[in-house]
């Protein structure tokens, strides 16, 4: 999945998981690529749960307070 440059964005995430302020994929075995950049309207966390990630990129999330990799 790749987020970019999305200045207004304020939730993403698969099904229900997703709250306002927040990136959270959980259990989703196929997500294996992350980029996350200049997304300034995102300002809780990043929740990546039970995914098969292989590569992850995250530049300027200025009000992300945290990062959950598991």
């Amino acid at each position: 999945v790749t987020l970019k440059n999305l200045p207004t964005l304020i939730v993403a995430g698969n099904g229900s998981s997703a709250y306002q302020n927040d990136i959270v994929f959980s259990s989703t075995p196929g997500l294996s690529k992350v980029i996350l950049e200049n997304l300034p309207s995102i300002s809780s966390s990043v929740r990546l749960d039970r995914c098969a990630i292989e590569e992850l990129v995250i530049n300027n999330l200025p009000k992300v307070s945290m990062v959950n990799i598991s």
